[in-house]
């Protein structure tokens, strides 16, 4: 049951993205074209193009959203101060039950979220481009659970992926580096809005520290 005290916010979190992205591909397949044959450079141009839009998406969201406030999100403003008041710099990691409920997404925020984009893809795009909503929003969708899954684990104390992670020496660095710059944001949340290397939106932004 310890298990599931520590790892249960996380396993809510992944279940509503996989769910939302599960409803929106079967209807796709069911009222759009798309294509069968999925390991070609069109596809993973389609697919990384995901994967990069969300890299961005998450600096904005983070930046502006969360943090200076936008009208009509103010209630998300707060929650997110709530995140800050609770993970301060000597609350960083915890295995407190009710901090980890502070740590993940909302569980509607992503499936509005790409509803949203999901009806603009399909809106604005010509019917031919269409075959490659399932590429893109497969990249969206992986790209979004990478940063939920490993900011989790960057705020829960001794868990299994820090300890499976430090055992390679590349991933290693990378995780390390990319829980100093996080913890840097929680020292000062001015900077450091982008979570998952490479910051390049931290760089162009100006937030990035150090530099």
């Amino acid at each position: 049951m310890q298990i599931l005290t520590w790892y249960g916010p996380l396993l809510k979190a992944v279940f509503s993205p996989l769910m939302a992205f599960g409803s929106i591909m079967l209807f796709h397949w069911r009222y759009y074209p798309f294509s069968v044959h999925f390991f070609t450079y069109a596809n993973w141009f389609w697919f990384s193009s995901g994967v990069f839009y969300t890299h961005i998406f998450e600096y904005l969201y983070h930046r502006f959203a969360l943090h200076t406030g936008l009208p009509g999100l103010q209630k998300m403003k707060e929650g997110h101060r709530t995140h800050h008041r609770i993970f301060h710099p000597l609350n960083y990691k915890t295995r407190n039950p009710a901090d980890l409920r502070e740590i993940t997404t909302r569980w509607y925020i992503f499936p509005i979220l790409l509803s949203i984009h999901y009806f603009i893809f399909i809106t604005i795009l010509p019917e031919n481009w269409l075959i490659f909503a399932i590429p893109f929003f497969s990249g969206i969708t992986l790209r979004f659970l990478v940063y939920d899954t490993t900011h989790y684990f960057s705020h829960l104390a001794d868990n299994f992926f820090d300890r499976w992670v430090a055992k390679i020496p590349l991933l290693k660095v990378l995780r390390a580096y990319q829980d100093r710059h996080h913890c840097y944001h929680h020292l000062r949340q001015g900077i450091n809005f982008g979570f998952v290397p490479d910051y390049l939106p931290d760089w162009i932004g100006r937030t990035l520290f150090p530099k």
